[in-house]
C-alpha cells in the first residue's frame, strides 16, 4: 500500500514535538486519511497518537 505524509504543525511543550497527515493509497486511490501527533518526552520516550481524519 502507498501512502503519503504531510508534516504540518509542531507542537508545543518541549521536546520534538510534531503533527502528520498521511494519506493511504490503494493504486491512486485514496483509501485513508489520518492525522497523528508525535511527542517525545525529555526522558526519550515516545508518544504517538492517532486520528482517523474524514
Amino acid at each position: 500500500m502507498e501512502y503519503d505524509t504531510e508534516r504540518f504543525e509542531l507542537l508545543s511543550g518541549g521536546g520534538e514535538s510534531e503533527r502528520f497527515r498521511v494519506t493511504l493509497l490503494d493504486r491512486g486511490e485514496v483509501v485513508g486519511r489520518y492525522s497523528f501527533s508525535c511527542r517525545e518526552s525529555a526522558s526519550g520516550s515516545v508518544e504517538l497518537t492517532w486520528t482517523r481524519l474524514p
